[in-house]
């Protein structure tokens, strides 16, 4: 992806995903502060790990506040920890993927201002540690999918969590995350 596709200022989505894209995301990404309906930056990844983006998740993402339905960086070759700054899209409804990565590091506590989420919150399959933040109960009640599992988080399920009634799926398997006794 050339570094011009900053230019596209004006650009309401950019689907990039399920192809044999292999570089790093570029931070003038960040600057389609336009961007209103998708981001899908998702990868194709063969079976031996060749493919999709590389590298770690731009800060400057985080500028792009007003996406709305889905923000999609799964089956990638990401690494590093996720920016804090991505908590700002508080806009989103819809899904967010970060799903089959090698994300390192804590789930940052600022995921828990995509109040607005209605369907699917998906982390699994990456190096994630330490414990759920209790910031994440702030999640709609109405999400329809939480997926956490295949990380190596541990401790408990925060109670805050449980406000999550409505959710069709909780997934916290082969994390180390349980709930209290």
């Amino acid at each position: 992806v050339p570094t011009e596709v900053g230019n596209l200022t004006r650009l309401v989505q950019l689907r990039l995903s399920s192809n044999a894209l292999s570089r790093i995301i570029p931070t003038e990404v960040g600057l389609l502060t336009d961007l209103t309906s998708h981001l899908l930056l998702g990868g194709n990844i063969d079976s031996d790990g060749i493919g999709g983006f590389s590298g770690s998740i731009p800060t400057e993402l985080g500028a792009l506040r007003n996406v709305t339905k889905y923000l999609e960086l799964k089956s990638n070759n990401l690494v590093g920890a996720f920016p804090t700054e991505l908590g700002a899209i508080s806009l989103m409804e819809r899904n967010f993927h970060a799903n089959s990565n090698s994300f390192t590091g804590r789930i940052p506590t600022e995921f828990g201002k995509m109040r607005s989420m209605t369907s699917q919150f998906v982390m699994a399959s990456n190096l994630l540690t330490g414990e759920l933040p209790t910031e994440l109960g702030k999640l709609p009640s109405r999400l329809t999918y939480f997926d956490v599992s295949y990380n190596s988080l541990c401790g408990l399920i925060p109670p805050s969590l449980k406000n999550l009634t409505e959710t069709d799926s909780n997934d916290f398997g082969f994390t180390g995350v349980g709930d209290a006794a």
